[in-house]
């Protein structure tokens, strides 16, 4: 016989810390909350299974991780993920058709996408820092070719300047942005500490709007 549940409301000693945790992942998150953020209203609620996690970096090694990090995070909320360089992208033509024949291959429905952006002091809070222009930005495809080709140097990022990451995840059914985020640091010497504790807030801010678990 089927029970209904009836939900019962959060205790008092509870919804404080509760709150607290929510603000922390999505606005603090030690340092690594989101800078900007951008979410398709039309898209939310739309489950993307599997997903595969594409990171840019010119040092295969970093790239490598860049990818665990965010797919581990995704793999513990129960999606299905696979990391970009484990299917042969390092090697791929920076093409279109590369790139559509991968995600054919196998069956991916959505792809993140995480790179380090270009540092300024002096462009901190700027407004043309975006986690994704609708307006102005290509789609999939042509991000991965601009990416790819104008990839940063290995030591672009200086050890006294802000460290940007700018994360991006597409619907391979039409090939857009569903949601972006664009977090900043000066906690220059330490990037992997940035790098899990942006993947923490990302994972947290998708799966709120749907996109994953």
């Amino acid at each position: 016989m089927l029970r209904f549940f009836v939900p019962r409301p959060v205790p008092r000693f509870l919804a404080l810390p509760t709150l607290i945790f929510i603000l922390y992942m999505v606005g603090g998150c030690g340092g690594a909350g989101l800078l900007r953020s951008y979410n398709d209203p039309s898209a939310e609620g739309h489950r993307l299974d599997p997903i595969v996690v594409l990171a840019f970096h010119p040092n295969p090694e970093v790239q490598k991780q860049f990818e665990k990090v965010f797919a581990d995070y995704l793999r513990e909320r129960g999606n299905e993920v696979m990391e970009a360089h484990t299917l042969g992208s390092a090697e791929m033509e920076p093409t279109r058709k590369a790139l559509e024949g991968l995600v054919k291959e196998h069956g991916i429905a959505g792809v993140f996408t995480v790179r380090v952006l270009a540092q300024d002091p002096n462009q901190e809070g700027d407004p043309d820092k975006t986690a994704y222009d609708p307006k102005t930005d290509g789609d999939l495809y042509q991000y991965y070719f601009e990416t790819r080709r104008d990839m940063l140097p290995d030591q672009a990022v200086a050890k006294d300047g802000i460290i940007y990451l700018e994360g991006r995840l597409y619907a391979t059914s039409n090939a857009q942005v569903v949601w972006g985020g664009l977090t900043a640091s000066q906690n220059d010497n330490n990037l992997d500490e940035l790098t899990d504790q942006y993947a923490a807030a990302a994972v947290f801010a998708m799966a709120a709007k749907g996109y994953v678990k």
